[in-house]
């Protein structure tokens, strides 16, 4: 299978060279693990290298995002490259009945229209917590796999971004877990009394022969390096 590279040194070595095309694949962590800026940055490098991708943000305005990770280092690129889609002016003017609304039909038509428009591979969906406060899902494990066939079936790569709550395992059973072709985890370790460092793994990764074990994730001008973890 091609592999999409995630362009962070050291963990595309640990995947084997990157994501299998066409895995879903989710970015789960702890709040202030960066795991927005880490979904953002696999589709800004690919796009830079000439993969089109489409970052949506279901709770900040897209103007926002660009600037925060302009912040960062990562330039504003130009739409066919990437483009960063918000739902937050639909929220708004839907307000009181937004539950009520099929987002499921809506996020589809948008997502269709910007393929066709734009030729996008690449997807990221900040976040699925968000997705799940406005869809009234009935059986989140059914309706789930169908939202993630559907972005299979309009020929993305889909990065979810999940949050895992402070305390909570990292391998609690979540249906998103069992439906996700991979899971890329980022968690804060203690480091001696007063550090923290910031880790990631590969917890699973279908059709790829990938290293399970911590790599120490630093943010270094721009751009993620991933190193084997110092245990302490």
């Amino acid at each position: 299978m091609a592999a999409i590279p995630t362009y962070v040194a050291g963990l595309d070595a640990a995947l084997g060279g990157g994501v299998p095309e066409g895995n879903a694949v989710l970015v789960a962590g702890g709040p202030g693990t960066m795991k927005s800026t880490f979904a953002y940055s696999v589709l800004h490098r690919n796009a830079a290298k000439g993969i089109p991708g489409l970052f949506v943000s279901l709770e900040q305005p897209s103007t926002e995002v660009v600037e925060k990770m302009a912040l960062l280092g990562m330039a504003p690129l130009p739409e066919d490259q990437l483009y960063v889609m918000d739902t937050a002016h639909l929220r708004l003017a839907f307000r009181e009945k937004e539950r009520g609304k099929d987002w499921i039909k809506i996020l589809s038509d948008l997502f269709q229209e910007a393929v066709h428009a734009g030729g996008y591979r690449l997807f990221a969906l900040d976040s699925l917590e968000v997705l799940y406060a406005i869809v009234a899902f009935a059986d989140v494990r059914r309706e789930l796999f169908h939202f993630v066939w559907m972005l299979k079936d309009l020929g993305f790569t889909p990065f979810l971004v999940t949050e895992m709550p402070l305390g909570t395992p990292a391998r609690d059973p979540r249906p998103e877990g069992f439906l996700a072709d991979g899971i890329i985890l980022l968690e804060q370790f203690p480091v001696g009394t007063m550090e923290v460092q910031l880790r990631v793994r590969c917890v699973k990764m279908r059709g790829a022969h990938h290293d399970r074990g911590y790599l120490l994730l630093d943010w270094d001008g721009g751009k993620f390096i991933a190193t084997k973890a110092v245990v302490q």
